[in-house]
């Protein structure tokens, strides 16, 4: 007898990277659920495919939330995992959320169910990332100093690595920010559509990404941090 079950993935990324331009992508395939945490109905980032008015009355009534409470591997089921008529369903959860203790029951089901796909999206250059995320005074340009930076990215390496392993039994694909740009986004797409057992996405989700400006226009103490990361695997994300 063939599998009916829809497609289970979740969208696997380091706390703190935006993947919003992502979950916008892979939400416009029109057989797929992706929300945006492992909330479900619960999440303040609303719930994907449900209207506002169900949505509200799902929330008032508390019974969604005591469930949650007492049965979190069940709700994961239930509703997070109900893919309402679609081919795939998902959620995106970072590795804070993941890994954290309150999510510990949910994070053990996820590792024992082999069926859940998992969709690894980074960053290919860690330090535009960093800098992206880096907080502003007004000005385009951000200092960073190079012994904190050194410390994030060898921090999510491990952490990368971690949660690669953490899910060996599982069918993973890793996607990088750089391959959703106009140049790379349209075969990426398919591969993640194969990936996820659906057809092809949309064309126009492969236009939704673009470059950004060159390093060394984001970074005001290029220079300095250029002589720190020398002899670093990370010298090489100056270049890009």
């Amino acid at each position: 007898m063939p599998n009916v079950r829809s497609t289970l993935f979740i969208l696997l990324s380091p706390t703190g990277i935006d993947n919003a331009a992502f979950l916008a992508q892979l939400r416009s395939h029109p057989g797929l659920l992706c929300h945006a945490d492992m909330l479900g109905p619960l999440s303040p980032a609303g719930y994907a495919g449900l209207d506002d008015k169900t949505l509200k009355a799902a929330r008032g009534s508390g019974e969604i939330a005591a469930f949650r409470q007492a049965f979190p591997e069940a709700y994961l089921y239930k509703y997070v995992l109900d893919s309402r008529g679609r081919q795939a369903v998902g959620f995106a959860v970072d590795h804070g959320a993941l890994l954290d203790p309150v999510n510990a029951r949910i994070r053990n089901v996820l590792h024992q169910d082999s069926g859940v796909k998992v969709l690894r999206y980074a960053p290919q250059n860690t330090l535009r990332a960093y800098a992206e995320a880096a907080p502003r005074d007004g000005s385009k340009a951000v200092e960073i100093e190079p012994q904190k930076f050194l410390l994030h990215a060898r921090q999510t390496d491990r952490m990368n690595a971690y949660v690669e392993k953490f899910f060996a039994g599982h069918e993973q694909m890793q996607v990088e920010r750089e391959d959703l740009l106009p140049a790379r986004a349209a075969a990426t797409l398919k591969a993640v559509a194969k990936f996820l057992g659906l057809e092809p996405f949309p064309a126009a989700a492969a236009r939704a990404g673009e470059p950004g400006p060159a390093l060394r226009e984001m970074i005001s103490n290029f220079a300095a941090l250029e002589t720190a990361l020398r002899d670093t695997p990370y010298s090489k994300m100056l270049g890009s």
